[in-house]
């Protein structure tokens, strides 16, 4: 019966996906005749077949699928004439295609000493116009093509995400090449950037979450780059000049270190001739600095910063696991049971449930090119963070020394496997996936074998990688405000 709920439920859910999705591609059509002055509104509205030959699809489609099972996404590789590499999925469910260009060893981490926030900056610039474009005139031409470009980094990599309709996609890929190979970065566009950036990293002081995650990246990554902060430091962010800006682009966005994935109504041969048409990066990047080796802070140690609020914020965490690792899928299994999996966690009902010390307890695996985490959260009443930190150590402690039960295990395989193809509804999930599935070597047939690594974990795996990563002596505590 549980099980039958399990695919009902995402039956539903899948059908909601899908129906917002028909709504989405409707509006945008909508929004295309509007902007470019057509007179089609009323005979678009009128004519209603498209919406009654469709929802019962929509609803056949939703519920004859098995959610346990559900088709895997053909994952195809494509070489370009010019060198390119992308891997694509064809999907011609909606006149729509996702994009994901991902430039590796660009991120955060590697800003150079003295320009911290140089990568995020960069990332605020580049939707600012290009090539002349003002930046006006560059978001109009977006919105009369309907599609979205967004630009951001994170701590080893910078990407860029785009959206359009299929029709659109040529003219998308231009004017997302432009501000790559013709940025202007004009003086009063950077300092408007500049600003805004300075106003974030000032607000930010303020918020006891990001001042705990600060203080956390600190002290375990111990002096390392990954212990960066995004946004930089005043000092850096004001010290930051056009020429940074330009040699940033130029030494990191190139055929070297470039990641391509897309998703949608699209042939793939058609994507490996738009690249070499439109994509016109270096075919090389310079010599990037030697990445030091990360070194995992281990000495269990608390850090208080003391803050007058009534809900304290405490992360804690300890080294983990890189996707390559053996012990990865017993870690993440581990971790659904342990802080993961919502309302039926242990953390979750032990801290909140039975004894009413937190709204929010959880738990996550953070995964780094060259590092791992077991990380957690709690925010709890200033006169109770010690209780609160007590009893997730004895939590962490007993899962260390007992490991999980059969019951847990065949429950968080059902979950982890069912919720899976939910996560995969979007196309631009799927590019983002695609990506990841790249920069992490996992292979172009995982999407068809993860499922079978979720259910190959054993209870005797889970308790040796819970030996392994949950020595509560060697976790980091940070707490922001208390008593």
């Amino acid at each position: 019966m549980k099980k039958l709920l399990t695919l009902i439920f995402i039956g539903i859910v899948r059908l909601m996906v899908e129906s917002l999705k028909l709504v989405v591609f409707v509006m945008l059509n909508l929004f295309q005749h509007i902007t470019h002055g057509h007179n089609t509104l009323n005979k678009f509205i009128g004519d209603t077949s498209i919406i009654k030959r469709t929802i019962p699809i929509l609803i056949i489609m939703s519920f004859t699928a098995n959610a346990a099972s559900a088709s895997v996404s053909k994952v195809e590789e494509v070489s370009s004439k010019g060198g390119y590499k992308a891997w694509v999925i064809e999907d011609d469910y909606l006149p729509i295609v996702s994009v994901k260009i991902t430039f590796t060893k660009s991120g955060v981490a590697y800003d150079p000493e003295g320009k911290e926030g140089l990568a995020y900056m960069v990332s605020g610039l580049l939707d600012e116009g290009a090539d002349g474009i003002s930046s006006l005139d560059y978001r109009k031409k977006l919105e009369e093509l309907a599609t979205s470009i967004s630009f951001n980094t994170d701590k080893d990599n910078f990407h860029i995400s785009i959206k359009t309709l299929k029709e659109n996609l040529e003219e998308s890929l231009k004017l997302v090449n432009l501000p790559l190979t013709k940025p202007d970065f004009k003086p009063d566009v950077v300092e408007r950037i500049r600003n805004q950036i300075l106003v974030i990293i000032e607000k930010q002081k303020e918020n006891p979450r990001y001042v705990a995650s600060r203080k956390f990246d600190e002290t375990i990554f111990v002096n390392h780059p990954y212990g960066k902060s995004k946004f930089g430091t005043p000092e850096s962010i004001k010290s930051l000049k056009r020429d940074d800006f330009i040699s940033f682009v130029n030494n990191n966005f190139t055929d070297e270190n470039i990641v391509i994935s897309v998703v949608g109504d699209v042939k793939k041969q058609q994507v490996a001739d738009l690249l070499d048409k439109y994509l016109k990066i270096p075919s090389a990047r310079k010599k990037i600095k030697t990445f030091p080796k990360v070194v995992i802070n281990d000495k269990g140690e608390r850090v208080d910063i003391p803050k007058n609020i009534t809900q304290s914020v405490v992360l804690f965490g300890a080294k983990g696991v890189k996707r390559n690792d053996e012990d990865f899928y017993p870690a993440y299994i581990m971790n659904h049971i342990l802080g993961g999996g919502g309302f039926e966690s242990r953390l979750m009902d032990v801290v909140r449930e039975k004894n009413g010390l937190a709204y929010t307890i959880y738990s996550f695996l953070d995964i780094y090119s060259e590092a791992g985490l077991f990380s957690g959260y709690v925010g709890t009443d200033s006169t109770k963070v010690n209780q609160s930190i007590d009893l997730i150590k004895s939590e962490i402690k007993k899962m260390q020394e007992k490991g999980v039960t059969e019951q847990e295990l065949d429950d968080a395989k059902d979950y982890l496997i069912n919720s899976f193809p939910l996560k995969m509804t979007k196309n631009e999930n799927l590019a983002e996936f695609l990506s990841v599935m790249q920069t992490e070597n996992l292979g172009i047939d995982f999407l068809e074998k993860r499922n079978d690594y979720v259910k190959g974990v054993t209870t005797q795996q889970i308790k040796q990688a819970a030996k392994r990563l949950l020595d509560v002596n060697k976790m980091t505590f940070v707490v922001v405000g208390g008593k």
